[in-house]
């Protein structure tokens, strides 16, 4: 097989100390390169739960551009307990492994991923366009001018909790007029945990219509 002849499959790969389940793009090409969207899912990003994550929360056809890059553990951590210094290193060799672009990149997250999204965030802010959170928060980090084109989006189901709509709300206080567009969504109907069936669309079409403004 030709080193760039087109592929299509979905496996768990190494990056050094961590592991992602990664989903290529349809007609994927080895030798093109590609942004990169990387989604935490909640319950610290146990394998055991990656595909209801990846059905429910990280499946869109806005995504169909972008290899998904979607963390897990086998529960001996938390992407959560990542250093700063970590976190680049694990980026890097997302980038090393994947040849992707070093730019555009998108993060999400749900639950406690919600909170890593925002990590990854302040690690390198120019790496990335903008990040989606159902539920999530920027927790200690701290906008700088490198988050002024950011596209942020904090959504949350209607019956969630009171400290997830609190991380939401004061998310949106330190955030405001410190990015580029800041949305707050409630999800009619939905709790912390979204249930199969429930679907996002109208979630990731107002975030990538941001995008494209942006």
């Amino acid at each position: 097989m030709d080193r760039c002849d087109t592929l299509q499959y979905n496996k768990i790969i190494e990056f050094d100390k961590y592991k992602a389940l990664v989903i290529y793009p349809k007609k994927y090409n080895a030798c093109a390169q590609y942004p990169v969207f990387i989604g935490f899912s909640g319950g610290n990003q146990n394998i055991n739960n990656i595909d209801f994550f990846n059905e429910v929360y990280f499946n869109s056809t806005y995504l169909e551009k972008y290899i998904k890059v979607l963390p897990v553990t086998d529960n001996t951590f938390s992407y959560l307990e990542l250093t700063p210094q970590e976190i680049k290193d694990f980026v890097e060799a997302i980038k090393t492994k994947l040849n992707a672009l070093g730019t555009g990149w998108i993060a999400a997250g749900t639950s406690n991923g919600g909170l890593v999204a925002f990590n990854f965030i302040s690690s390198n802010p120019k790496l990335f366009s903008g990040v989606l959170v159902i539920p999530g928060g920027i927790g200690e980090n701290t906008a700088t001018e490198e988050w002024k084109h950011l596209v942020i989006i904090l959504a949350h189901g209607v019956k969630d909790s009171v400290d997830w709509k609190s991380h939401a709300e004061q998310t949106k206080e330190k955030l405001k007029n410190q990015v580029n567009y800041l949305a707050h969504i409630e999800l009619a109907g939905a709790a912390h945990i979204i249930k199969r069936g429930y679907s996002l669309n109208h979630l990731y079409k107002q975030f990538f219509t941001e995008i494209i403004k942006s």
